[in-house]
């Protein structure tokens, strides 16, 4: 199933996902959460994370909304203070962006025989968010790739794959590009 969440709903999302997981893996399952866009680094995390799981873990795949502006906002702040309307018009752009990826993965898990899965939009206020939801869900494994921005891009946008490396307590791989 797919789910989308806004920030408020984040700890009922939790609860749900957290019930779905208890309901449906294995004794000795782990939970996988893997994140997800529409970079092939992505997929590369997703497949990477589907040769090591076993049939009773559980495959949590979701896709990060940040309710952000950090990039442009540091191009150009006038941007977001000249249309009030535009950070609404941007954060629905990657929520209907994210339920499209979520779909997709959707059915490459059903089409790879994942018998225990959920994909999930999670939007968040940011990075600190996403690492407590991966707390609150009893995350055992991360999977993200890495799109090895340097330079300016680096610093525009961050990384988001050493932020949940660093801010997590479980397990992270990190897929290279």
């Amino acid at each position: 199933t797919t789910t989308t969440t806004t920030t408020s709903e984040l700890s009922s999302q939790v609860k749900e996902i957290v019930a779905k997981i208890s309901s449906e893996i294995g004794q000795d399952g782990l939970k996988i959460l893997v994140f997800v866009d529409s970079t092939p680094q992505a997929e590369k995390a997703f497949r990477k994370a589907l040769l090591m799981r076993r049939p009773q873990d559980f495959v949590l795949i979701v896709n990060v909304v940040e309710d952000t502006l950090e990039g442009v906002s540091k191009i150009s702040p006038s941007i977001i203070l000249s249309d009030p309307k535009f950070f609404e018009s941007i954060t629905k752009a990657k929520k209907d962006a994210g339920a499209k990826i979520s779909a997709e993965y959707t059915e490459k898990c059903r089409k790879e025989g994942v018998e225990h899965f959920h994909a999930a939009v999670v939007h968040t206020k940011g990075p600190t968010e996403t690492s407590q939801f991966i707390a609150d869900v009893g995350t055992n494994i991360v999977f993200v790739g890495t799109r090895g921005l340097t330079g300016f891009h680096h610093m525009m946008s961050g990384s988001f794959s050493n932020y949940i490396l660093h801010h997590t307590t479980c397990d992270v791989i990190i897929v290279k590009k």
